[in-house]
């Protein structure tokens, strides 16, 4: 609680609000802070007096902290009055593997107002070998684009890898000696932030049937300082949904890509 903004003020004011005391020289050099505003100064070294303390607190309103947003959804975030920096990441979610059963699914994008970070594109199935393309990002100071699937899911081929986030999932020997020799791959998931995942395949004599794998998300960086975002307003954030798999055939896994994110970080 600060002091008195005008009218009567006294050393029990300005002691309950700043605890030095009730002599008056004892504030001599002291910072000060206006409350809900970024100004701040400090108390004369020589002469003082009970004038000099309206409207003043002994802490700084400014805070520090952080939010992180991983869960898919829409939020609200309230900007705090921040003294330093706001720094803002996004991440967006990795698309999913291809296979026997059809195509992935893209990740979606996340966002930070007009900051976005694009999902991942699916990869392909049924022989629709070309892997999702990378995830692009719009509008940071920094923006980066995932990593595209691979073209072939099967025989150790790799996911995108999520641009600054997580890697791509594998495609990896999932059984071996089924369906009159075939080999059965599956596709592990892309890890966080915005891996895309791997995809099936299976081969053999008999047929083959490929999948691509999917494409890593989007990253976008940006720092606001001080008088960048005003205290108080309300901004969107999104957190983007991963890109499912293709549904899984004869045992095999598919992919599911990397979920998207955004960090957010005051000082």
């Amino acid at each position: 609680m600060p002091t008195p903004t005008s009218g009567t003020i006294s050393i029990n004011d300005i002691n309950s609000v700043f605890g030095r005391g009730n002599n008056l020289n004892a504030y001599r050099g002291t910072v000060w802070y206006q409350p809900n505003s970024l100004v701040y100064g400090y108390f004369s070294a020589g002469a003082i007096s009970l004038s000099d303390f309206y409207n003043k607190q002994g802490t700084d309103p400014a805070s520090a902290g952080s939010a992180l947003y991983t869960t898919p959804g829409t939020y609200s975030f309230t900007v705090p009055l921040y003294r330093n920096s706001l720094t803002v990441q996004v991440w967006g979610a990795g698309g999913g593997g291809g296979g026997y059963a059809g195509y992935g699914n893209p990740g979606g994008y996340s966002a930070f107002s007009n900051v976005i970070a694009y999902g991942g594109g699916g990869g392909g199935g049924a022989n629709s070998y070309v892997g999702g393309a990378g995830g692009t990002a719009i509008n940071g100071s920094t923006n980066y684009s995932g990593g595209d699937g691979s073209t072939y899911g099967g025989a150790g081929g790799n996911s995108g890898g999520g641009a600054a986030g997580g890697a791509g999932g594998t495609t990896y020997l999932f059984n071996f000696g089924r369906l009159n020799d075939n080999q059965v791959w599956g596709g592990s998931n892309g890890s966080d932030y915005g891996g895309g995942g791997g995809a099936t395949q299976i081969y053999g004599g008999k047929f083959r049937q490929d999948g691509g794998a999917g494409g890593g998300g989007g990253y976008a960086a940006i720092s606001y300082g001080p008088s960048g975002l005003a205290a108080g307003s309300t901004i969107s954030v999104v957190a983007g949904l991963s890109g499912t798999g293709a549904d899984s055939q004869y045992s095999a896994s598919v992919g599911y890509g990397g979920i998207g994110a955004v960090s957010i970080v005051w000082t």
